[in-house]
Order: C-alpha cells, then sequence, then structure tokens
C-alpha cells in the first residue's frame, strides 16, 4: 500500500505518518505503521541594486526572497573579497506562504566592484550577483544631460518666438501699388490690312490736332 502527497506548499513541512489497521474482523489490529518527514525546498530569488540612504550616503542592497528553510549565507564581496558582516546591516522577515526573505544593506562611499555571494540547501552552488556602481552613475549623467537638453530648447524656442513677435510689431503695414497702365503700349497694336495677303501691317497713334477757333 503506497500513498502520495501532491501540490505541496512550503507550510506543508512536518513529519508524516501511515498508518495500515485491519477492522474486519473486529477488533481492529494495527498491521504498521511508517513515519516520514517532508520538509519542502524552495531556492531564493536573488537581486542587487543601489538605493538612496539616510544621511546622503550612497547604499547597495541585496535581496534573497522566497527560500526555505530559513538557514541561509548572505556576504558582501568587494574587489573579490568578503566583506567584514559588522559593515551590514540585515532584515528578515516571514512572508504569508511561509517563506523567508533577507535583505542587505552595505553603505559604499566608493566605485568599486561589489557582489552579493548568497548560499542555500537549495542550490547546487552558491551564487554570486555582481553590481557596478558606475552603472549608477552613467544613468545619472544621462538624465542630466537629457535634462539640459530640454532646457535648452525651450529656451531657444521662447527666444525665437520673442524675437518673432518684436518684429511684427515693428513692420510697416504693407501698401499694395498697382502700376499704371502704360499708354504708349497699349496705344501699340496691329491692324489689318484688308487687302492682299492680309498681313498685319504696324499702325502708331494717330495724334490729333485740335483746330483753332
Amino acid at each position: 500500500m503506497t500513498f502520495e502527497i501532491s501540490n505541496l506548499q512550503i507550510n506543508d513541512s512536518g513529519t508524516y505518518k501511515c498508518v495500515v489497521t485491519r477492522l474486519i474482523p473486529p477488533p481492529s489490529v494495527l498491521l504498521s505503521e511508517e513515519r516520514t518527514v517532508v520538509q519542502v525546498i524552495a531556492r531564493p530569488i536573488v537581486s542587487v541594486s543601489h538605493i538612496s540612504a539616510l544621511g546622503g550616503f550612497a547604499s547597495i542592497l541585496c535581496s534573497s526572497e522566497g527560500f526555505y528553510p530559513s538557514a541561509l549565507k548572505q556576504l558582501w564581496m568587494r574587489n573579490g573579497e568578503f566583506q567584514n558582516a559588522s559593515l551590514t546591516y540585515c532584515i528578515n522577515k516571514t512572508n504569508p506562504d511561509g517563506s523567508f526573505t533577507l535583505h542587505s544593506y552595505l553603505n559604499v562611499s566608493d566605485c568599486e566592484h561589489y557582489s552579493c555571494w548568497v548560499n542555500h540547501s537549495s542550490l547546487s552552488q552558491p551564487t554570486n550577483m555582481s553590481l557596478d556602481c558606475y552603472g549608477n552613475r552613467d544613468k545619472n549623467v544621462c538624465i542630466a544631460l537629457v535634462t539640459s537638453a530640454l532646457l535648452i530648447l525651450i529656451i531657444l524656442i521662447t527666444v525665437a518666438c520673442e524675437h518673432s513677435r518684436r518684429a511684427h510689431h515693428r513692420s510697416p503695414g504693407r501698401v499694395n501699388v498697382t502700376p499704371e497702365p502704360d499708354l504708349q503700349s497699349h496705344l501699340q497694336y496691329d491692324v489689318y490690312s484688308l487687302l492682299g495677303d492680309h498681313r498685319p501691317v504696324p499702325c502708331s497713334p494717330v495724334g490729333v490736332h485740335s483746330s483753332p477757333q
């Protein structure tokens, strides 16, 4: 006889007992009893990041989340060397599903290669998550450059609009002047002869002289 426990959760860890009893014919007789210990193991989810700390000091955070059982080693490394545990402070908490989370903080004053070393019974080997402070500095520089570019663009647009407005107020009203027609050009025309091959004959305007009275 066998039995199976499926869909185990973290809080299902404990000691289980399998009992086989004969009921018929009475009285009941205990045939066998077996005990087994079930321990659910959950791997930690490790992450490292920059955070803003009180007092203006730069800090980095290493988090191991959702692991079980609670025994876990988490240490900071600087340029491949383990840091003194007294330089860090940690916060442990229990999650609603029975798993555990560990936050470890480290104050830093330089730009070196830092990493978080984590070891747990669920891991085949320790994991090491790296963090370079230059990444955060480059991000801040990029944000500053974009902000400066936007400010310069706004200033240029404002200056251009103000210059256009002043030029509009200074310019006089435009007057459309239609040139007088050239009488000479209008009087030059072609008169077609009614004889011959009807070729055009140039004709100049005839002056009209009034007779004296």
